[in-house]
């Protein structure tokens, strides 16, 4: 190589040193636009300022209200288990209620027990008027003879005598 490939070799490769250089700057120069501009447009969805005034003081309760994340643990659970089943007509007490022995808590529909209470006590009358029945009936029944007790043939031979 002589002096002249020198030359144009070393101009060329400051030309592109130059060309990265000022695109290192341009994307330099992009970057802080970039960030300004997002800086400002968070700055521009801030609340404003809140104003402040000016009271008289005076003595009294403060009232205590905390806002917090927890887990409430109740002192007691109780599971309610019905004697009875069916549907609930009235209940007497909401979620979360403080409730003492012997307090109204549910209803159940009657309707179903009512209607088997008046089966039990028709089946009830209809026994009894069988068993008037039968005690007329073994009221009226000739008496066996007291020698026929005993037992023996004498018995059925009564009992077949007696129906012919």
């Amino acid at each position: 190589m002589n002096q002249e490939g020198l030359a144009e070799n070393s101009g060329s490769q400051s030309h592109k040193g130059r060309v990265i250089l000022i695109g290192l700057v341009m994307l330099l120069a992009a970057a802080i636009g970039y960030r300004l501009a997002t800086v400002r447009h968070h700055m521009a969805r801030r609340a404003p300022p809140q104003s402040v005034g000016v009271g008289a003081v005076t003595t009294g309760n403060m009232p205590e209200t905390i806002s917090s994340l927890g887990t409430v643990t109740p002192t007691s659970t109780v599971t309610i288990v019905p004697q009875l089943s069916g549907y609930l007509t009235k209940v007497g007490f909401k979620e979360g209620d403080m409730v003492s022995k012997g307090q109204f808590l549910a209803q159940i529909d009657p309707r179903p027990y009512e209607v088997q209470l008046q089966q039990y006590r028709a089946q009830l009358a209809k026994d009894q008027a069988a068993l008037d029945v039968h005690a007329k009936l073994n009221a009226t029944r000739p008496r066996m003879p007291e020698g026929l007790m005993a037992g023996g043939g004498e018995r059925e031979d009564y009992e077949y005598n007696r129906t012919r």
